[in-house]
């Protein structure tokens, strides 16, 4: 199933589904195999008796996602020596939810390990998706062929992390156009995310060790809609004015050129109708269509960037950066919108499980 494509639950079929929030779960897997389950109200461990007093999980739409855990009773006293196979590089899959009914969250691998030693020695584990490698490779120069398809180069890129991109950005594809000769001289996140992905009218997001292309300019359906009592914990909103036109030129030659203007809202005095210009010249794009969709898809998102919100729910493995969650219930202005997640964090500790998330663009 596409990263889009699930059916939007009304809050009482959710609250129902996870059993009223009892028993939250989280289970965590190393290289494949079952290092800890957490039964945060009645204290279980796993069956290597390694337990867990919580973890972190961040993740984000535009940079590399992380989650930290530490690791108790992997210790023995009498040899001296820790007992946990984690290692560096180890592969760590982390599920959360309710009862038998768990969500793969995080998926990605062990940047670091912190060995602690105290009254009662610990392991801190933190840990990174794929898109940090993706980073991490560093400027690379590259030649992309002439003519060539931007969704062939873009899987051709994320073959070389199958480890922990399992599955290729199929779903929703971009329409088949040819790019014209491309040099990459970015890391391979930023050319994929920055380049590739805008060029063709799509975003890219790593959610639970997928990779996902889909639609950048129009938001999809709803998660749910939290409100006051049934969900949400908290809520703040912080709009601002923004106007913005983005130029783009092409092919010089053909004189293949166009501009776009977003602003936030329509209802404006004259005298705030100022707007900021972003020129962007010599783009590798082959038609006067494809430096339009380029240049709107630019102007969006600086125009979603002065729509700020942030909030506090009960923890839902479903919220995820690039999904889109609904509000009720606040004041008329904020509700029934579609409010755009960048970035989530669910946190799970033995007192209960969270989901605070921020929010970058509404419609």
């Amino acid at each position: 199933m596409g990263f889009l494509s699930f059916i939007t639950l009304p809050w009482e079929v959710i609250s129902e589904k996870y059993g009223g929030f009892q028993t939250p779960v989280m289970r965590v897997t190393v290289n494949d195999n079952l290092l800890s389950l957490i039964l945060s109200l009645l204290g279980i461990s796993g069956s290597s008796g390694i337990r867990t007093d919580g973890v972190s999980i961040t993740l984000n739409k535009d940079s590399a996602s992380s989650a930290t855990f530490r690791m108790l009773d992997c210790y023995s006293t009498e040899a001296r020596k820790f007992t946990s196979s984690v290692s560096v590089g180890s592969k760590i899959c982390i599920q959360l939810g309710y009862g038998s009914l768990l969500s793969t969250v995080f998926v990605g691998y062990v940047d670091s390990l912190s060995y602690e030693f105290d009254e009662h020695p610990s392991i801190k584990v933190t840990a990174f998706d794929g898109i940090k490698l993706m980073m991490d490779g560093g400027k690379q120069e590259r030649h992309w062929e002439n003519d060539g398809f931007y969704l062939q180069t873009i899987t051709e890129i994320l073959a070389k992390y199958t480890d922990i991109c399992t599955t290729l950005p199929t779903n929703m594809l971009p329409t088949l156009k040819m790019h014209g000769h491309l040099v990459q001289k970015t890391n391979d996140y930023d050319f994929i995310k920055n380049t590739l992905c805008k060029f063709c009218g799509r975003d890219f997001v790593l959610s639970g060790g997928n990779g996902y292309l889909y639609d950048a300019f129009s938001f999809g359906p709803k998660v749910t809609t939290l409100s006051w009592g049934k969900g949400l914990m908290s809520f703040s909103v912080s709009p601002s004015y923004k106007k913005v036109k983005v130029c783009v030129t092409g092919d010089r030659l053909q004189d293949i050129r166009a501009e776009s203007v977003v602003k936030t809202g329509s209802k404006y005095k004259t005298s705030m109708d100022k707007e900021q210009t972003i020129v962007k010249e010599n783009v590798p794009l082959l038609s006067t269509s494809d430096c339009k969709e380029y240049a709107t898809l630019l102007a969006l998102e600086e125009v979603r960037k002065a729509q700020q919100a942030s909030g506090v729910c009960v923890g839902l493995p479903e919220l995820q950066p690039g999904r889109c969650i609904g509000i009720s219930g606040l004041d008329s202005q904020w509700n029934n919108k579609k409010y755009l997640l960048t970035s989530v964090t669910h946190n799970f500790t033995p007192s209960g499980y969270t989901t605070s998330f921020q929010v970058q663009g509404w419609e």
